[in-house]
């Protein structure tokens, strides 16, 4: 079956997430672009138990993040530090900027996952944020030009998504990039 053949559940899309080499730059120019602000940065931290291509990864894959809000959809700006292959360097070559993927929740992650296999896509890459939180990032640009990132509806989660979205609402503008750390 090809990508995209069959019908999957009706998502919602709650964030576009970019490939960045400057993360504060692109900051400032998003900002200056679409007045969102301010940006949650985190890390630099390694991704945990991560799978690519199906196989454990083991070296680590190191982001620092940036966190806006845009309306109901969460922006993400991802500047990635890694010396095995890895999702983001796969859909953004290294050196350059762009669009990496859409995010969506899922109720049922092994369901949904196994729905995405058997309509076709592959997962690129796998990680485990906590024991009962996955990741999944799908192959989706043969059908839609992008990636899909999948995962657990998680309260992990959703604390990052609220937090992002209350700050936004709560900003003076004057600290465009402000430093986000939720413990695990």
């Amino acid at each position: 079956m090809s990508p995209g053949s069959a019908a999957l559940r009706p998502v919602q899309v709650v964030q576009n997430a970019y490939v960045v080499r400057d993360l504060e730059r692109a900051c400032h120019r998003l900002q200056a672009l679409y007045r969102i602000g301010p940006f949650l940065r985190t890390g630099p931290k390694a991704l945990p138990d991560v799978r690519y291509r199906g196989a454990p990864v083991r070296a680590p894959i190191t982001l620092t993040t940036a966190f806006a809000q845009a309306g109901t959809v969460n922006i993400e700006l991802i500047q990635p530090s890694a010396a095995v292959p890895n999702i983001y360097d796969d859909v953004v070559p290294p050196g350059r900027d762009g669009f990496h993927h859409v995010a969506t929740w899922s109720s049922d992650y092994a369901a949904e996952k196994q729905a995405f296999l058997e309509a076709g896509f592959e997962i690129i890459q796998e990680l485990r944020l906590l024991p009962d939180c996955e990741v999944s990032f799908i192959d989706a640009r043969p059908v839609l030009g992008h990636v899909i990132e999948l995962y657990t509806d998680h309260p992990y989660l959703r604390f990052y998504y609220d937090e992002v979205d209350r700050q936004t609402r709560e900003w003076d503008g004057k600290n465009l990039i402000l430093d986000l750390d939720i413990p695990r």
